[in-house]
């Protein structure tokens, strides 16, 4: 009797070693990762001249709606557009610390308006930007 139950249990030892092996296969093997698609973006280098005019058309559309606007709130608007336009250029690697600077000039001021919604807009904020313009002179063009 004690051989029929020997020769019982090896099949079932190598169905579940099969099985075992089977599953392992399919898990490593049977379905490959996903691959992830990566776009890159076209690394053309970036004009000076066409960053120029465009920043000096962000600019000048900044200083007409400022000129226009009579509230602070107005102002928030105006500022927080140009921030926006600012952010979205691209940028000649010789510009990175200017753009930079105005970048954060228009943070400051953003948060300026927005803690003193009510105040007039203090003279310090504007002369932040004004100082970017008179070191770069192209973006009052």
């Amino acid at each position: 009797m004690k051989c029929f139950r020997r020769s019982n249990f090896i099949p079932v030892v190598i169905f579940l070693s099969l099985l075992l092996a089977g599953f392992m296969y399919v898990a490593f093997h049977g379905t490959p990762a996903p691959q992830t698609s990566m776009t890159l973006q076209d690394v053309t280098p970036i004009d000076p001249e066409a960053y120029q005019k465009q920043m000096a058309a962000i600019m000048h559309e900044y200083d007409q709606d400022m000129a226009a606007a009579q509230k602070n709130q107005d102002r928030l608007l105006v500022v927080q557009k140009t921030l926006s336009d600012v952010l979205d250029v691209r940028v000649p690697a010789e510009y990175k610390e200017a753009h930079l600077t105005l970048v954060v000039g228009l943070n400051e001021m953003q948060q300026n308006i927005q803690d003193l919604p009510e105040d007039p807009l203090d003279d310090g904020v504007l002369q932040t930007i004004d100082s970017i313009k008179a070191e770069n002179p192209w973006l009052a063009q």
